[in-house]
């Protein structure tokens, strides 16, 4: 008992050192943009299709028109119209060296609203991106510059609240910038899954362990503390949300961390991300598990062609070696934007016994980080170097077409 409790305490001592790190922004620099209490339903970091949500939703009642203000003096730098995207949108630039957005907006507020309308019927376009200079719409904090609506692509009437760095276009998390938002709940986990790293990621369904929570925001794997396996190259995933109450919306987690018999070894955080790079959202995803209908499992280790920002390496990519068989302590953390903590633990265990026999595997593949050539008769496919996160087997058929005036055979 007396070495477990060292090693936990040991394990705690890592997980708050690292905790310190995060940005230091400005802290109620930004206003509320709307005049009701400020609530989400989705935060940044959110799980999408193809992206994280990089910014907030904030509710407006569920109703449209409602007054929404500027976060902080500074100009309007852009407005944009489109059909998707985020409808109406204002960019407003701050002297801090920030920009805000605001998106799927109704109307603007008058003189800008009576401009726009101008330019679309001087370039005969309805859709229309314009750029403005500091002197032509000036805006001090808590002005009006429009109201809130559901235009672009939006479910239901809410406000897209967006902070960034203005010279690098880089998202921040607005959570971390003071606002009267209540964080009353740690992040919830709900099942850990355990990869065979000895081949691709896609090539493989992952093994999952449902979660149970013990007190203190603790969480164990349902009563066995002991994974025993066969593998010995392996990694990690887990299925986590942050809530900011117990019975609010299921947002996006902050950051999580995995640590190997006490030794940090790799981390993600959801923090200043360009939309360019919000695509490896299906890096940090196991992409092939939620494309088939599972949940989304954020993985605790690098795919090798992973070239995104979320992860923060420490001692390795999270690709652990069980090159015995002893018991080594995995500890994870995981945290959201007002530093609330859940964790869990577990001993993992290399077990001869559950070696699984290898199986020849004859497929050509498509490898990560290297231009990949295919070549049959009569067929070639090529994909550049930076097109794939993990090795792909290639599966190939070539079937005569019967169809009439058809040129060449089916590939």
């Amino acid at each position: 008992m007396r070495n477990c409790c060292t090693i936990i305490l040991f394990v705690f001592s890592h997980c708050f050192l690292f905790a310190q790190s995060r940005p230091n922004y400005p802290k109620y620099y930004f206003r509320d943009p709307l005049d009701i209490p400020m609530q989400l339903t989705a935060n940044m970091g959110e799980l999408r299709p193809d992206h994280w949500h990089l910014g907030l939703d904030l509710r407006t009642q569920k109703k449209e028109n409602l007054p929404v203000y500027a976060a902080a003096g500074g100009y309007i730098a852009k407005v944009r119209i489109e059909p998707f995207g985020y409808g109406r949108s204002i960019y407003i630039n701050h002297p801090n060296g920030m920009t805000t957005v605001y998106g799927h907006l109704n109307d603007f507020f008058p003189a800008l609203e009576k401009y726009m309308t101008e330019q679309q019927y001087k370039k005969q376009s309805w859709e229309i991106e314009l750029n403005f200079s500091k002197s032509q719409f000036p805006v001090f904090k808590s002005q009006l510059i429009a109201y809130s609506g559901s235009t672009g692509n939006s479910q239901g009437p809410h406000l897209h609240f967006e902070i960034r760095d203005t010279k690098t276009s880089k998202c921040l998390n607005p959570l971390l910038f003071g606002f009267p938002i209540k964080d009353e709940v740690p992040p919830e986990l709900l099942q850990l899954a355990m990869y065979d790293r000895s081949i691709s990621v896609y090539s493989q369904d992952p093994q999952l362990f449902p979660l149970r929570k013990t007190r203190d925001s603790g969480y164990i794997i349902g009563s066995t503390p002991v994974i025993q396996t066969g593998l010995s190259k392996l990694s990690f995933a887990i299925q986590a949300f942050d809530r900011m109450k117990r019975s609010g919306s299921a947002d996006g987690i902050y950051s999580a961390k995995i640590f190997f018999d006490n030794k940090p070894i790799i981390g993600f955080v959801l923090d200043s991300i360009d939309y360019d790079e919000s695509a490896y959202v299906n890096a940090q995803i196991d992409y092939k598990y939620r494309y088939n209908g599972g949940s989304y499992l954020q993985h605790l280790s690098m795919m090798p062609g992973d070239h995104g920002v979320a992860y923060k390496k420490f001692n390795g990519d999270g690709i652990f070696n069980l090159n015995d068989t002893g018991f080594h302590l995995v500890h994870i953390e995981v945290r959201d934007a007002y530093n609330h903590r859940s964790q869990l633990n577990f001993m993992i265990q290399h077990t001869d016994s559950l070696e699984k026999a290898v199986t020849a595997d004859t497929l050509e593949k498509f490898i990560p980080n290297q231009v990949n050539v295919f070549q049959k008769p009569d067929f070639e496919m090529s994909l550049p170097q930076n097109s794939l996160y993990d090795t792909v087997p290639v599966i190939y058929y070539r079937n005569i077409s019967a169809l009439p005036n058809s040129i060449s055979a089916a590939h």
